[in-house]
């Protein structure tokens, strides 16, 4: 449910009368194919290798373009609180993913939240997290 996610006051408008959020759930699409590690998907001049970055949820994947170092994190990395307290987050696996991405060279990350960012803002962003800042879970030393 998005409920337990936002707060009501951040709500600006209803789409219609009788609109309940906090009985609100976004539906699922539909699986139209199964990714993994190393599957590659080709759009003309981009090449992206899909990347498993599990944390935020065992299946949590990004898009990688090796050439230009583009990176699409959807709910992984952000420049926010990193939601990592949801029943299916696992942050101690978030933090080897974090580890990872670090290390790899990419130039911009793409997240699916706030603005796009660059790779020395991205690893300011994991040392905050692996530091214990940037945490939606109590807020620790991670090793």
């Amino acid at each position: 449910m998005v409920a337990n996610l936002i707060d009501d006051t951040a709500i600006k408008g209803y789409p219609h009368d009788g609109f309940d959020f906090k009985k609100w759930c976004y539906k699922s699409a539909p699986l139209s194919q199964e990714i993994d590690k190393g599957h590659i998907f080709s759009l003309g001049n981009c090449i992206f290798r899909v990347i498993r970055v599990p944390g935020p949820s065992l299946g949590s994947v990004a898009l990688w373009e090796k050439e230009t170092g583009l990176l699409f994190t959807v709910d992984v990395i952000y420049d926010d609180k990193i939601y990592d307290h949801l029943y299916y987050s696992i942050p101690e696996i978030l933090c080897e993913s974090f580890k990872r991405l670090r290390e790899l060279p990419i130039t911009t990350v793409h997240a699916g939240h706030h603005q796009s960012f660059g790779r020395y803002k991205m690893q300011v962003i994991i040392d905050e997290y692996l530091l214990g800042q940037l945490s939606m879970v109590c807020p620790r030393i991670r090793k």
